[in-house]
């Protein structure tokens, strides 16, 4: 009976000292949250057709806006985007403030982690949305891989 008191004691004091009973447990974040940073391109494909060059691209995003930096040309674009993750796959909207296709909606898919972005989409806004991670010949659906960039 003592060494039962005894464990219980132990227990109650283990529960006291780490609050286990009303530690909160962590939240997974929202792809809002994930998405929100630097993001670094690493590869590129498009019409089925892997990039070479060696482009350096920067996306920007920021509570529904989203800016692009073209690396040496100092070229810079800026517009807004939407995320839907409820869908499968998970969608994004972009709509460019400027650039071949001004306030036209592109509209595209994704999937997202802490370290990595992939997103696919039309090159051309009157295109529809793509339905899976695919670029093939003559589809002008692209599709890149970006990596989120260290401060």
């Amino acid at each position: 009976m003592i060494r039962r008191l005894t464990t219980v004691s132990a227990l109650i004091l283990v529960c006291s000292v780490l609050d286990l009973r009303g530690a909160p447990v962590p939240q997974p974040k929202s792809d809002e949250e994930l998405i929100t940073g630097q993001w670094q391109l690493n590869s590129a494909m498009i019409n089925g057709k892997k990039e070479t060059d060696d482009i350096d691209i920067i996306m920007t995003f920021k509570r529904g806006t989203i800016t692009v930096n073209l690396g040496a040309s100092g070229e810079e674009h800026k517009g807004k985007y939407t995320l839907n993750a409820s869908k499968n796959p998970k969608e994004i909207d972009l709509v460019f403030d400027d650039g071949p296709e001004p306030g036209q909606p592109i509209k595209g898919i994704y999937t997202l982690t802490e370290k990595e972005l992939t997103l696919c989409t039309s090159n051309q806004a009157k295109k529809g949305r793509p339905v899976k991670f695919e670029s093939k010949a003559g589809t002008d659906v692209g599709i890149v891989t970006l990596h989120r960039k260290k401060p």
